[in-house]
């Protein structure tokens, strides 16, 4: 799961208000930024830029999560920012960003659950492109069954986009793909991975697949990954293929989110120094990770 994508709505009322809170700060848009970022709701400056100038306005669910963060950041009542995006709401829809009801029913179709497998090591290699858009992710799993002749297992990805679109998924190792289930609308694709054989309760399969991601001009601003059971060692690594982000940090929530956006309890910025971008690739390891969802997220200049 990535990014806070672009998003071409206007709206004055909101840029005013947003313009008139930012002349009264002696906070930069910059250090803005890093104060959305601590709090698990990443926003860029550029991003920012534009929501002050009314270029395009915050509509997704985890923009308008982080508008209510905005407004703490910036001390203002709480609900003035949010309230003038209301009645552009009404006018042109929900936010497009994927629920938990959509997730569920997919994998009711596919007789699936992601509960039967126990995970012991994962690895992601994620790929930015040159435009800054989310490209690919290659995930490597070790995992054990739970359940006694385990041969059909989920794959999950939601991805970002600026319009209707959805990722697809190809097996690479250890599984061939079966059905897939796409809601374009949500960004999300839901995978039945076949492994080779049926696997007996606590037996070892090392599989891998990738994600193909759907063309899109929406910059990405992060990658997650939801784990459901603590893993002996968890990586992601990032690769940008053009200029690299200023600057980048990790986020944890305690566990997955029973709604989007999570609640503020659930998310948790991780203290420490800011995480180093080094020749083009960032890079997330940790030992015994524990249950919840591990995130990375990015400023781009």
């Amino acid at each position: 799961m990535t990014s806070t994508g672009t998003e071409l709505t206007q709206n004055p009322a909101f840029a005013l208000r947003l313009s008139q809170a930012l002349t009264g700060t002696e906070l930069t848009l910059g250090r803005i930024s890093d104060h959305l970022t601590a709090a698990g709701t990443p926003v860029s400056v550029a991003t920012l830029s534009n929501w002050q100038t009314g270029k395009n306005t915050p509509r997704r669910a985890n923009s308008l999560r982080a508008v209510e963060e905005l407004e703490r950041v910036l001390s203002l009542p709480s609900g003035s920012l949010r309230q003038t995006l209301a009645r552009g709401e009404e006018d042109q829809g929900e936010p497009v960003r994927p629920t938990m009801g959509e997730l569920e029913r997919a994998l009711t179709s596919l007789e699936l659950t992601a509960q039967n497998l126990r995970g012991i090591s994962s690895a992601d290699l994620v790929v930015i492109g040159a435009r800054r858009n989310e490209r690919s992710v290659a995930h490597h799993q070790l995992a054990a069954a739970r359940v006694d002749g385990l041969r059909r297992i989920p794959a999950i990805y939601f991805q970002d986009a600026d319009g209707p679109a959805a990722p697809r998924i190809r097996a690479i190792s250890g599984c061939r793909v079966g059905r897939q289930i796409k809601v374009p609308e949500a960004h999300l694709v839901v995978a039945e991975l076949i492994l080779p054989r049926a696997l007996a309760r606590d037996e070892l399969h090392a599989f891998c697949y990738q994600v193909i991601c759907a063309p899109t001009e929406a910059p990405c601003f992060r990658f997650q990954r939801a784990l459901h059971s603590r893993q002996r060692d968890f990586v992601v690594n990032v690769i940008f293929r053009g200029q690299p982000p200023a600057r980048a940090t990790r986020y944890y929530q305690r566990r997955e989110p029973t709604a989007w956006p999570p609640a503020p309890e659930e998310t948790l910025a991780v203290p420490g120094d800011p995480l180093r971008i080094q020749e083009g690739q960032l890079q997330l390891s940790l030992l015994d990770a524990p249950i919840g969802v591990h995130g990375l997220s990015w400023q781009w200049d």
